[in-house]
């Protein structure tokens, strides 16, 4: 089967044998105008360059000068043929890509499944239908603005540079693995933490380390230093780390997490006691490193050799340690100070029945007075269940000027925290989360007003705080999509099964068959309008909705809009009335679309007034220079509920139609430098509908350049 120079209709082609992809392949790429866009996973560029009739293509994209992009990613594999291709087109790398298609502005898409590493392509589905080519064209955008030029991720494997990751380890063998990859890491390996921390993996990581420590010092580099507080307990312990040649510090105050750097990463955990770590944060940031190498080194100043440490608990000397405050009264009385006296404060609950038992105590009507009083900007972090979501609204209405944001359940731990302009904390211990008495819940606490401790619990916050952000972002758009989708597949099954019965209707009654040939025409024209909408919202969504400019007559495209309109009222007692402007109002725009918006309106006031008049004045508003269109109904007025919000998305009263419509119109007359708005009309019985776009040529060229810039 050999594709056709070039197709006349909508057409979906499957293409086998090599031969036959080969041809197909390279009249796609004849066809093409002036640009071709190809996405591809791993094994693309081996394909490309590793294949001789795939080098014949190449050949043709560079003789073509024809703008060709390339999305991939790029390996260690194959990163030999990346270079061969980047000669010839543009090439861009993506973590993880996958799918093999291509775009061109013919327009045509074909693409195949599977891709074999240096092996042919012996099946190729093709179409030039306009729909799939905008979808995957939008697909392509949206892939290729998350790319990389292809010389930095080639500078990234030479080099050996990583890209950025942050990621949560759970279960003590990843992060035991994680560890080892720390010590055979170059350079400095620095860790702060509770000396308990590492008894637990002291036997098994002993050998690691004397290798570690041994290769370091033939290196010349300083192999390792360790920051933690010392007690009577540690002392054995501490002598064992001593003897392998660690450089180790004691302070007082240490920070309530354990976190481990080198050069280039960094391990940091939530969890305390003598019991394995199970879950931490790991991540080979940059600017994380730097900052937990900065607390480091501060932390370190301050600190004193831990066999002077040892020396002084042999012979009984102490010294202060951080304040720890034992009666649950105290220390929240200390937090409420500490809140009362800052201006900005930052709190994570440690699981959620600590946030309901503050709930409970009325905490919340206290910090509403405290806020307002002291005008501080608070955030609160809550591990989330069913409960916490709905005490969480009830609290929200009574303390509008906080900010509250729900975590993951799973990052629940067994501390609160309260941050105080990012200067001082207080870690507050959950004894029993049974407890329903606040007071009998909490446990010990600790206080400190180190800026380094601090900013590090900060820096934990924001992290999480960004994470919930996305999170409800993500499910946002989820619903927002689900939603779309049911909507789009409702609208889209009626035209489609109207056109179907009618067809067969014809068929069978030929005597009725131009009848049905109406109906079927009126349904496929119900299709396109709801095609064109999807399509439409697609463009406007991604910023490539493109306006095609000419000049044209207002007053005469209202009355043959209104034509339209009127033809189709049936069982009605409602008449249409124009009312234009006897001036001449030329305007220049996008013809077709602005009588969609004129539509729209037109057809939604027809659709919801069942009798009395519609009235469509035009006139010029002489300040602005701008023509103001206004269609005023009879009919029941909008929805107190549904005006806020009129002009969004799937936004609709009826049960029919994909709540895109009054979206669009928005969309459409801002890009031509207009505004739109509506208002119930004064007592209470219809609503009227506006918008405005400039008369002046030069001022709707101009403004309509800058919307498609």
């Amino acid at each position: 089967m050999t594709l056709p120079v070039s197709e006349t209709q909508e057409t979906i082609r499957v293409l086998e044998g090599v031969d036959e992809v080969a041809r197909g392949t390279l009249r796609f790429i004849r066809n093409a105008r002036e640009k071709i866009d190809v996405c591809s996973d791993s094994n693309g560029p081996s394909v490309v360059m590793g294949v001789e009739a795939s080098k014949r293509l190449i050949v043709e994209w560079k003789d073509s000068h024809k703008k060709v992009r390339f999305l991939t990613e790029i390996t260690t594999e194959n990163e030999k043929f990346v270079k061969e291709l980047a000669k010839f087109v543009e090439v861009r790398h993506l973590d993880g890509v996958t799918g093999n298609f291509a775009v061109s502005d013919a327009p045509e898409y074909i693409s195949t499944a599977v891709i074999r590493e240096a092996q042919p392509v012996t099946r190729l589905i093709y179409s030039n239908a306009r729909a799939i080519v905008e979808q995957q064209t939008y697909l392509f955008e949206a892939l290729w603005k998350k790319g990389m030029p292809a010389e930095s991720r080639i500078s990234q494997l030479d080099e050996g540079v990583q890209p950025i990751q942050t990621q949560v380890l759970d279960g003590d063998t990843a992060i035991r693995e994680f560890m080892q990859k720390m010590l055979a890491s170059p350079g400095e390996l620095i860790a702060c933490t509770e000396a308990s921390a590492l008894e637990p993996v002291y036997d098994l990581l002993l050998k690691r380390f004397e290798d570690m420590l041994a290769k370091k010092r033939v290196a010349g580099d300083r192999p390792a230093k360790w920051l933690t507080s010392i007690g009577p307990e540690e002392v054995a312990m501490m002598q064992k780390w001593v003897g392998l040649g660690i450089e180790i510090r004691h302070i007082s105050k240490l920070p309530p997490l354990n976190f481990g750097c080198t050069e280039s990463e960094m391990l940091v955990s939530l969890e305390r006691g003598e019991r394995a770590v199970q879950r931490a944060f790991v991540s080979n940031d940059p600017a994380s490193v730097r900052h937990f190498r900065s607390v480091f080194d501060e932390l370190w100043r301050n600190g004193i050799d831990a066999a002077k440490r040892v020396d002084e608990l042999v012979r009984g000397v102490d010294r202060t340690s951080v304040e720890v405050i034992l009666n649950p009264q105290e220390s929240l009385r200390r937090a409420w100070d500490l809140i009362g006296s800052s201006r900005e404060v930052l709190v994570m609950f440690s699981t959620p029945r600590t946030f309901l038992r503050q709930v409970n105590a009325e905490a919340f009507q206290r910090l509403k007075n405290v806020a307002q009083s002291t005008q501080a900007r608070v955030k609160i972090l809550i591990p989330s269940d069913d409960q916490v979501v709905a005490a969480m609204e009830d609290v929200r209405k009574m303390v509008p000027t906080v900010d509250f944001r729900v975590m993951n359940e799973s990052l629940k731990t067994r501390i609160s925290l309260v941050i105080a302009d990012r200067r001082k904390s207080m870690v507050f211990e959950t004894n029993d989360d049974t407890k329903e008495d606040l007071y009998e819940a909490v446990g010990l606490a600790t206080y400190t007003e180190s800026k380094s401790i601090a900013a590090s619990y900060a820096t934990i916050f924001e992290s999480l705080w960004r994470q919930t952000e996305l999170y409800e972002q993500l499910k946002i758009h989820d619903t927002l999509q689900k939603d779309f989708i049911n909507i789009a597949a409702h609208e889209l099954r009626t035209p489609v099964q109207a056109i179907i019965n009618y067809a067969e209707l014809a068929i069978a009654d030929r005597g009725q068959r131009e009848k049905y040939y109406d109906r079927l025409l009126n349904s496929v024209k119900r299709l396109q309008k709801l095609t064109e909408e999807i399509l439409d919202a697609a463009r406007i969504e991604s910023g490539n909705l493109r306006l095609s400019m000419e000049v044209f007559s207002l007053n005469q495209l209202v009355a043959e809009v209104l034509a339209d309109e009127k033809s189709g009222i049936r069982n009605k007692n409602l008449a249409i009335v124009f009312i234009p402007d006897k001036r001449k109002m030329e305007l220049y725009g996008d013809k077709a679309r602005i009588t969609r918006v004129i539509h729209n309106i037109v057809g939604n006031a027809v659709k919801f007034t069942e009798e009395g008049r519609i009235t469509v004045t035009t006139r010029l508003d002489e300040k602005s220079e701008d023509a103001v269109v206004s269609v005023a109904d009879t009919g029941p007025g909008i929805d107190l509920g549904i005006l806020p919000k009129l002009f969004t998305r799937f936004v609709a009263k009826s049960e029919s139609g994909t709540g895109l419509g009054l979206y669009l119109s928005k969309s459409i007359v801002e890009a031509h430098g207009g505004k739109i708005w509506a208002e119930n009309n004064p007592g209470g019985r219809g609503a009227t509908f506006s918008f405005t776009i400039p008369v002046n040529p030069e001022k709707s060229r101009k403004l309509v350049s800058q919307q498609t810039e």
